[in-house]
């Protein structure tokens, strides 16, 4: 979590509830955040302006910056291809929900998860470990590096969500919509092991139905533009499209070749000991 510092002194921040992606500005592919401080000696917030997200927020000091922070955490790239892990936990919902945050969760200590949750977290790190040596992928990453460059492995990732939902029947027997309502369903009765990065759109998530837009290329554009306005990814939405269509059929076949190998691996996946 970030400490906001003001002076000499550092406050842990909080989420304002209220406060959505408008707060988000970009300049130069960097990201800012607005900074408000709850003022002791004013009733309403005091708007101290935009910071660079750094690892920490550093605010200029004022005599009147008393109190705590409300503000957002940037973006997380590495948190990306939710549908693949979700549908690799398998049914039980704290273990799908383990593999949602598992991006979010630095560290082994993991204790204050239940242990369903641990699970999947654990699960979903031993995924993208086969995920980044298969030779599959590495073929599909090089395919797009010319075109995304560092970025390409993200661009992966979405496009890989995108395979699954339209092929979704291959590998599941619960509809998508079906399966990603229920999933919103237990995430929220599930959410107080969410952190406080993904409890930050955890509303703007359900509500755009962000699991079953992968199934459509606009719900995939539309997903690319969000990553292209609020975190350091480059706003290339309508070309990410363009390129997804122009090397589709050869991106597609590679991945219904990898995903049953993917699928196999989870299967074998043997719950850490509490």
């Amino acid at each position: 979590m970030f400490l906001v510092k003001i002076g000499k002194k550092a406050f842990r921040p909080t989420i304002d509830k209220e406060v959505n992606y408008e707060y988000f500005r970009k300049e130069n592919n960097e990201c800012f955040c607005h900074i408000v401080i709850a003022s002791e000696a004013k009733q309403s917030p005091v708007v101290l302006g935009f910071a660079k997200i750094r690892d920490c927020f550093v605010v200029p000091p004022r005599n009147d910056a008393l109190g705590k922070c409300l503000l957002f955490e940037p973006l997380n790239l590495d948190f990306l291809n939710y549908l693949a892990h979700i549908l690799l936990s398998g049914s039980n919902a704290q273990r799908q929900l383990g593999g949602f945050i598992a991006d979010n969760v630095k560290g082994n200590h993991l204790e204050r998860f239940p242990q369903h949750v641990r699970e999947g977290i654990v699960l979903h790190r031993r995924v993208d470990a086969f995920t980044d040596d298969h030779e599959l992928v590495r073929e599909a990453r090089a395919l797009l590096r010319p075109y995304f460059g560092r970025y390409s492995g993200i661009f992966l990732d979405i496009f890989y969500d995108y395979f699954l939902a339209k092929n979704w029947r291959q590998f599941s027997k619960v509809p998508l919509r079906l399966f990603a309502y229920r999933f919103y369903a237990g995430m929220v009765w599930n959410r107080r092991w969410l952190p406080l990065s993904v409890k930050g759109f955890l509303w703007h998530f359900i509500g755009t139905n962000r699991l079953y837009k992968y199934s459509t290329l606009s719900g995939v554009q539309r997903a690319l533009w969000i990553m292209g306005n609020y975190s350091s990814l480059p706003q290339m939405s309508e070309e990410a499209i363009q390129i997804l269509l122009k090397h589709e059929q050869e991106l597609e076949k590679g991945f219904l070749k990898f995903f049953p190998q993917v699928e196999e691996f989870a299967k074998t996946f043997t719950p850490p000991t509490p």
